[in-house]
């Protein structure tokens, strides 16, 4: 019996750190293409200080890299960034001045982007305690799309329901404040950052607001890791062993760790 288990939880294949690391000294990668991929980075993630120093440094072309590699110019880059900052400083209406000031069809044809942004700036007015401007802009500017979208006529109740707190502590300890993330202020400001970063990449790729493409959206880099990831994951399912790049945060580690005996294979020894 006990030599049946132990057939059962062998891995059929194993490959140890010097035969991995000797096949990926085999492969060669140009040190074009990756630069081509930081700058890449760069670009889409819209740090165009960053951006311009690398450009600088290699001589390598501001580009964005999707179906195609296209040169972006790095002006288009400072005004999204503008936007973000903006953002994340709080102040929304500037950010969308600045939308607006790109294309007006930006947020024109994305309501659950608009919707985020001006929720956003009600949030900061109610918590600055300015009551009465928070209730003439919910009025003019929100209770409108809530009466077209029950979606955002829940939001916009839950967004209302912190006037009953005179503590902005108070209430974003609350389970209101939960719901709208207040406890996080700036991951609530990221995540929509990140929202309105994809919208505008989107829209210089000449998607439409129904469209998703990843290629024009998101960095080359942090697709391959992602492609990456599946495939560690489908050769562990088929029950090859062989060191990993640990998922965890991987674009701030890209450490090799030999992860023996996985996923209950615990009896065949480590290595």
């Amino acid at each position: 019996m006990r030599r049946v288990e132990q057939q059962v939880l062998q891995p059929k294949h194993v490959i140890d750190k010097v035969d991995w690391f000797d096949k990926l000294r085999e492969v060669r990668v140009e040190k074009h293409d990756l630069n081509l991929l930081v700058m890449d980075y760069f670009v889409k993630q819209g740090y165009a200080e960053a951006a311009e120093a690398f450009q600088a440094e290699s001589r390598t072309e501001p580009v964005s890299i999707g179906n195609k590699v296209v040169r972006v110019d790095l002006a288009t880059l400072a005004s999204r960034t503008a936007v973000r900052d903006a953002l994340h400083k709080g102040d929304v209406m500037r950010a969308i001045q600045m939308l607006d000031q790109l294309d007006p069809q930006i947020l024109g044809v994305r309501p659950e982007l608009c919707f985020a942004l001006q929720q956003e700036r009600l949030v900061g007015l109610i918590q600055s305690g300015n009551v009465e401007e928070a209730l003439v802009f919910a009025q003019e500017q929100l209770a409108p799309k809530g009466e077209a979208n029950p979606v955002f006529l829940e939001a916009l109740e839950h967004t209302l329901a912190l006037l009953a707190f005179a503590d902005p502590a108070a209430a974003a300890a609350s389970p209101v404040g939960a719901k709208l993330g207040l406890g996080d202020d700036s991951g609530r400001r990221r995540a929509t950052a990140l929202d309105l970063n994809a919208a505008v990449l989107s829209h210089q790729g000449g998607l439409r607001a129904d469209q998703t493409n990843p290629s024009t959206t998101e960095p080359a880099l942090q697709l391959l890791l992602k492609e990456m990831l599946w495939r560690q994951k489908k050769l562990t399912e088929k029950g090859v062993q062989f060191p990993k790049v640990q998922g965890d945060n991987m674009l701030r580690s890209s450490t090799f760790e030999y992860l023996g005996d996985e996923g209950g294979a615990g009896g065949g020894g480590g290595g």
